[in-house]
């Protein structure tokens, strides 16, 4: 090989290793800019159902009215949304579940694992978790017969009998 040639080759070779350098960064911060997307969203979607509470709070109503008639009310979701629930509906919370956070506990309510533990009966299933919701709800319904009613529907639900 000549000077030329290995000149050729140490070109060709820093142009591919920065064009693959390039895309190892590229996507470094495409995976940063999904994941940072994915937690605005999330927030903006706790920020619009704390809203929607407080409003119903404002009005003298809460999630213990709305599930008057229902004795045990189970809670997916240990988050901070999930225990503000349980505080609210006091004696018609049953019991917790949680999908991702299987450390969670709960000082006065058994906490299951979904998909790891049985699941005991209640009469409605609570899901306070917004983050991979179609896929909680998804395995919720492998295991959990009983009704399953989201935060977010039943805050509107509330709204709505507020407003007509």
């Amino acid at each position: 090989m000549g000077k030329q040639t290995n000149v050729r080759l140490a070109t060709m070779s820093a142009v591919v290793g920065a064009l693959a350098g390039g895309a190892v960064v590229k996507k470094v911060w495409l995976d940063k800019y999904h994941v940072k997307k994915a937690e605005v969203t999330e927030l903006e979607t706790e920020r619009e159902l704390l809203y929607c509470w407080l409003q119903i709070r404002e009005q003298g109503r809460s999630l213990a009215n709305y599930f008057d008639g229902e004795s045990q009310v189970a809670v997916l979701g240990m988050n901070r949304l999930g225990r503000l629930a349980i505080d609210e509906l006091g004696e018609y919370a049953a019991f917790g579940v949680e999908a991702e956070d299987f450390a969670a506990v709960h000082d006065h309510l058994t906490v299951y694992r979904l998909g790891e533990d049985s699941l005991p009966e209640a009469d409605v299933m609570l899901v306070c978790d917004i983050r991979h919701i179609d896929e909680k709800l998804a395995a919720l319904q492998e295991v959990y017969d009983g009704q399953i009613l989201t935060l977010k529907e039943a805050l509107n639900r509330i709204a709505e009998e507020l407003t007509s």
